[in-house]
């Protein structure tokens, strides 16, 4: 058998070069972990700011697209709408909250009507015009006139305010002016 100074010195061997080993793999290794870590970090921020562009992109084509589809059923509602605009002088008395009912006039004035907006607390109904008129409400309020105007009326809901949206109270409207009253 060995005497015990081996056993002794086989220990502290194997704890010296653990103790070398540690103290090396943390200097060279931090470094490499480190190195490690920035290429992961600037592969990732170039992915996110490719990402950004691509979307930035994305969205201008969507604006674009947005703008082109407005545009293209502001179009196609004047083409549907020529033939009972010609017919009539189409009037349209607008009641609602005027920030609420703004994009709605304002597309209805594109299609062709002319439009009148009436304020909810209104105490008389606005002088007539000459031909077709309709009433439309756009919010809860009705006005106390109402009944005493005898005027075809269509509720229209203003939560999407897009000309798409918009398109089921035109169709609405025509309908009533196709059988409303004259003025």
């Amino acid at each position: 058998m060995y005497p015990w100074r081996y056993h002794v010195v086989t220990v502290v061997s194997v704890f010296l070069a653990l103790g070398v080993g540690i103290l090396l793999g943390g200097t060279a290794g931090q470094r490499w972990i480190e190195a490690n870590q920035q290429d992961v970090l600037a592969s990732l921020t170039q992915k996110y700011e490719e990402t950004v562009k691509q979307n930035k992109a994305l969205q201008r084509r969507l604006d674009a697209l947005h703008v082109q589809f407005e545009e293209t059923v502001r179009e196609m509602s004047r083409l549907v709408l020529a033939e009972a605009m010609a017919q009539t002088s189409p009037h349209v008395w607008l009641v609602g909250d005027p920030d609420a009912v703004k994009g709605l006039a304002a597309f209805l004035r594109d299609v062709g009507f002319a439009v009148t907006l009436v304020p909810p607390e209104a105490h008389a109904p606005p002088e007539k015009p000459g031909g077709k008129i309709v009433l439309v409400l756009a919010g809860d309020r009705v006005p106390s006139w109402l009944e005493r105007a005898q005027v075809p009326t269509v509720r229209v809901d203003t939560a999407d305010p897009t000309p798409y949206g918009y398109l089921n109270a035109v169709k609405e409207i025509v309908s009533r002016m196709q059988g409303g009253i004259s003025s």
